[in-house]
């Protein structure tokens, strides 16, 4: 059996789906906003928008968020 989720428009499988980013959770949201690749089309860069505009509404990053998804939290680099 398939679990991959149907798309509507097609988009890279690197891209979660519209849908994903309504379910997702601040953790993933997070992942997706400091993983995702830039878009080259339409439809991705609409997820894209939508996961940044969820993650700020979430709160943004926070060294706990940084720590739950194991991102770098020194001060000689730049993170965010």
């Amino acid at each position: 059996m398939n679990n991959t989720p149907k798309r509507s428009q097609p988009m890279s499988e690197l891209f979660p789906t519209m849908e994903d980013v309504e379910k997702a959770n601040r953790e993933q949201i997070a992942m997706w906003y400091r993983s995702l690749p830039r878009s080259r089309v339409a439809s991705e860069q609409n997820v894209i928008d939508r996961i940044a505009d969820r993650f700020m509404n979430m709160g943004g990053m926070t060294p706990g968020l940084r720590k739950k998804i194991n991102l770098p939290t020194s001060r000689n680099r730049i993170i965010c």
